[in-house]
This record gives C-alpha cells, structure tokens and sequence, in this order.
C-alpha cells in the first residue's frame, strides 16, 4: 500500500499496471526486546512499470518532516494524483461515441469508470474547494472540486458522502471525500471520474483520460471545445488534428487523415493548421506561442517544448512575442540509443549521465547553419537526423564511444538553447524558463540547460497544474476553437507571416 501512495503521482495503478512489472523495497522492520512489532516506512523503492523505471527515495527534514524525492532531489509530489481510489479496475474509458449501457443510444462518455466494491474510499486526486456536493441528474450523488482557476475534477455514482464534506469548504490531496457507489445511471458500483480544463471562463473543455483511437490506429486526443463563446451550456465535440510534418517549410506535406477520422468518429475535425500560415509568407511554425501567451500570465515569459526539435517561446514584459526553433531534441537522441542499444528512449537521460561530451564533435555539430540563422526559423528531422550525425561523426577520423556521442547530442540541445537565451536579441531577464514536452522528464538534459542558466529557475510546466504530456494537445485544441470561432490562431511575428491568420480546415462530420 504504501508503494501505490508513493507513486500515485506517476503511475495509475489500474490502467498502467503491466505483466513483467517488478519493484524493490528498501524497508525499516520495528522491534522490541528481539520480537518483531510492526513494519516501519520505505526508505527506498524502484518500480519498474512498462520498461521505465520510477525510483523514490524517504527524506526527513530538520524539522521531521518526511518525504520522496527522485534522484535527482525533486518531490514526486504534484497538482494531481493519478487516480482517486485504490487497486481497482478501468470499466470504461473515456469515449466520444459510447452506446450507452442504459438507455441504448450514442453518448459521449467524458470521463473514465473505476470498477470497486461499495463502500471503497474516494479521495480528491488535487487540493481545492467543494464547489457542488448533491445528486446530479445521471451522476448521482457527485462531488465537483474546483482546482484554482484552472481545472476541476467531478466524482459521480457515490454511495455516501465523507461527513466532514460540505460545500464551500476546502479540501487537501488524498482526503477522503466519498465513497463507491451505484447511484444515478449505473449498472454496478464504480466511480465515475472526469478531469476538466477550463480553457476560458465560462466555456471549457473535458482533457480526456486516454488517446480516442480508431480501427486504424492513428491515435489522437479528441478534446470538448465551446460551439459558441455567448453559450455556455452550447456545446459541442471537436477534435484538433496534430497532423505529422513529413517535410519542412517551403512546402508541408501532413500525415494525418481527417476524412477517416471523421467518418469513424462521427466528429467534425480540425487539422492542417500549417500551410495557412506558409501561404501567407511564414514558416507553418511554430504554432504553439500565442496559446503559450493565451495560457501562461507571467511576464516576462520563456517556454521551451522538448519535442523531437526544441522550440522556444518568448514574451517580453510589454507582451511582443517571438517563437523559434532552436535545433534538435529529442530526435537524435532517440535516434540514437535506439540505433545502439533497441531502446525507443533514454530514460531519464541515464545513458547521457555515464558518457561525457566530446569536445570536437560538439564543435563540428554546432557549426551548422541553422544554428547562426535569426529568427523567426523552423527545421525538422529532414535536417537533423543520423545520416547528418553519421557525417559529422567521419569527420572526426577517430572513433567515439557511443554513450559519449549521447552526451554530446544531449550538450548541443542544452547549448543551442541557451544560446539562444544568452543573444542579445533576446536579452529579457527571464527569471523562470518553463518546460514541456517529452524531454521535461530528461533529467540529464534538464541538468544541463540550468548549469547553464545560473540565474533562471529551470522548472517543468507541471509546477503550475499543467501535465507536461498534455501541454501540445490542448494546444491544438485551442487552435481548433480558434478556426470554429474565425479567430486568428498563428503569431505572425514568431512564423515571419504577413499577419494574423485563422488557420486549420474543418471536416464536419
């Protein structure tokens, strides 16, 4: 039990759950006069889920407060747990086009169902207020908590209410606020759970729990997106398209195919957000700054996305906007390892940590042109992929180590973008530089980047409530709402076009 409690942040004990999994407990025993009483904490435990591997170490302060914290000395604490009660099963995902299983006809089903006995406890996966404590139509008896200004989270079909629950009233991570019941529409006792972004007050939109996937397995996130911002009770489901870019600007070829989406789904889609942009003179990317500006109120503002290719975001102190990006990520280094050792990617960034850089390589690798280029620019895979590395690499006439070639490539992506934020073109003093994207959980990536920003605090967008894995689709989705509401959505002066466009196409279902 006190294993699920430790990584109840990272880890869903129902859904991620994998045959082959394995963990190691460290582990205090109690005893007295010789006979064991009880035992104690865990002061270590590694769980390795999938092929990744979560480590927890127990830390107590000077003041006797204890903890777990990675290897790295960061909490594994955060905004939200993964799920609100313990060891039960998923009975029903989330799904826009479910028959549902009493009255037989097509509904969207917005959240996910945890199958347990009646009676199990609820507890509030994030600390908030009580915002609707009451019987709720189908739901039954439901709680809603309201999570600052940002999300909420709703817990449907209980049995009972915690007695110290009231509306109004606040509530800590973990409480126990309910429990598993069969009330309103259900078939058996589960709970009902739904997460919920709140994109712009009044509208929203519902962050599914799991990819909507169809029978051709093209995965994508189907987000609930306002049909009409005077409306809030007007809604409808959309689905924003993150097409694949199979090549880069001047011409964009998209992977991706709305039409089978849509016809299979029977949900209008957005996509092709790009070449809107490229016609009116841009670079079709990087689309994401103005929801950075839209989402994120500090300011000065830096983001950087640690995708396959790093990009930044930046807004200065009077709101001008600018975006690039910097050059590879997380494309050579998966490339890579997975070249060398069949992994699809350096976990933690462990297999850079044993290596070291090598000087002349990084010297060689830095000396591309894109790197000299004033924005506002984009590059892809089509420049730096391992045909580029494998040269650059023959230049050197002597060979490397493979592990120290990932350490070079980790050094370049952290090198480049601070660079990046070092020219005096962007000269703002950024105190904080937000992270996201699949390279947020690099520590030896992230390691590098703040060694080399003394003065900027290096922190994952998670620290202010938003998951790092979701940042990219809500992004789209919102780049959906603004092509349903005629809004331009692309920032003109991060894409170098002529101006605001509303971009995307719709397929209507």
């Amino acid at each position: 039990m006190q294993v699920f409690s430790i990584f109840a942040y990272d880890i869903d004990f129902a859904l991620d759950i994998r045959n082959g999994d394995s963990f190691t407990v460290i582990y205090d025993e109690r005893f007295l006069n010789g006979e064991k009483l009880k035992d104690g904490p865990i002061q270590a435990v590694e769980f390795v889920n999938k092929g990744k591997t979560f480590a927890a170490y127990r830390y107590t302060d000077t003041a006797g407060n204890s903890d777990y914290y990675d290897e790295n000395g960061r909490s594994l604490r955060k905004a939200f747990i993964r799920t609100p009660i313990k060891f039960a099963r998923i009975s029903s995902h989330f799904n826009p086009s479910r028959l549902h299983p009493i009255l037989h006809t097509i509904r969207a089903h917005k959240g996910v169902d945890y199958a347990a006995p009646t009676g199990t406890p609820i507890k509030a996966t994030g600390s908030g207020k009580v915002i609707f404590k009451g019987r709720k139509n189908g739901y039954g008896k439901t709680v809603i908590l309201q999570h600052g200004k940002t999300y909420t989270t709703l817990y449907a079909h209980m049995s009972n209410f915690d007695k110290k629950l009231a509306k109004g009233g606040t509530v800590q991570q973990g409480q126990i606020i309910g429990y598993v019941g069969q009330t309103g529409g259900a078939t058996g006792p589960h709970l009902h759970y739904e997460f919920r972004l709140l994109l712009q007050n009044p509208n929203s939109c519902d962050l599914p729990n799991k990819l909507v996937k169809s029978p051709s397995s093209f995965p994508r996130r189907a987000l609930r997106l306002p049909r009409n911002k005077a409306s809030q009770d007007s809604q409808q489901l959309y689905i924003g398209l993150m097409s694949g870019t199979t090549t880069a600007t001047p011409s964009s070829w998209q992977i991706g195919n709305p039409n089978l989406i849509t016809e299979i789904l029977s949900i209008p889609v957005v996509c092709d957000f790009r070449r809107r942009d490229i016609a009116a003179g841009g670079q079709g990317a990087p689309l994401v700054p103005a929801f950075h500006q839209f989402l994120f109120k500090t300011r000065p503002l830096a983001v950087l996305n640690l995708g396959g290719i790093a990009n930044l975001t930046l807004i200065s102190a009077d709101g001008k906007i600018t975006g690039f990006d910097t050059g590879p990520a997380n494309t050579l280094l998966d490339s890579w390892i997975k070249k060398h050792k069949s992994e699809t990617f350096d976990a933690n960034g462990r297999w850079a940590q044993e290596g070291s850089a090598d000087a002349d390589l990084l010297t060689l690798l830095a000396d591309h042109p894109y790197f000299k280029q004033t924005p506002p620019k984009s590059t892809g895979r089509e420049v730096f992929n391992l045909d580029w590395l494998q040269k650059n690499l023959n230049k050197l006439e002597r060979p490397l180590l493979p592990v120290d070639v990932q350490a070079t490539l980790s050094e370049l992506t952290a090198m480049t973008v601070c660079d990046c934020l070092h020219s005096s073109m962007f000269s703002h003093p950024y105190k904080q530089l937000l992270i996201c994207g699949g390279g947020a959980r690099n520590a030896d990536l992230i390691s590098r980047i703040q060694i080399k920003l003394p003065g900027t605090e290096v922190t994952p967008v998670s620290t202010l409530g938003v998951d790092p894995d979701y940042l990219e689709a809500l992004a789209f989705a919102w780049l959906a709402q603004q092509t349903f509401e005629n809004i331009p959505g692309n920032s003109p002066q991060a894409s170098g076009a002529r101006g605001p466009r509303v971009l995307g196409g719709i397929y209507p279902a």
